[in-house]
């Protein structure tokens, strides 16, 4: 996978965030990180990154599907309608700990969804995802 410029993880859980960011810096990836627990900041990050055009919007967001502010799904509708149809060069795996059919059925529903991961990370589902980044199983698991 060629490094991306921006990772964005979006958690409820300050300990999977932190675990993530470590998971993430430990396969040698050594650009920006930015870990959010509340769906509205990070959305408010995205949009003043596109309106100042600073570069500091995602390439890549690891979005925990269930959070109790905003959940994952309620995050992808709303960044959804935020981008410019040209603007949609973001890339999100959502995360869930358990994952069923109708979650995968809705993630098929965005294009800006990849796929699935669950949780919590691993090198080795690190790993799938960078080899299939662009072309990724749908669920990456062990």
């Amino acid at each position: 996978m060629e490094k991306v410029r921006q990772i964005f993880l979006l958690d409820d859980d300050k300990t999977f965030n932190l675990i993530h960011t470590r998971l993430i810096r430990s396969s040698g990836y050594e650009r920006k990180i930015t870990s959010f627990t509340d769906g509205n900041i990070a959305l408010s990050t995205i949009a003043n990154a596109l309106l100042t055009g600073n570069g500091d919007e995602p390439d890549v967001i690891f979005l925990d599907i269930h959070m109790p502010k905003m959940s994952g799904w309620e995050f992808v509708e709303r960044l959804d309608r935020l981008l410019l149809p040209t603007q949609h060069n973001c890339v999100i795996y959502m995360l869930s700990s358990k994952i069923d059919d109708d979650e995968v059925k809705k993630a098929e529903a965005y294009p800006m969804v990849h796929g699935m991961i669950r949780k919590p990370f691993t090198i080795t589902k690190l790993q799938m995802l960078y080899e299939t980044m662009r072309h990724a199983e749908f669920i990456v698991d062990e």
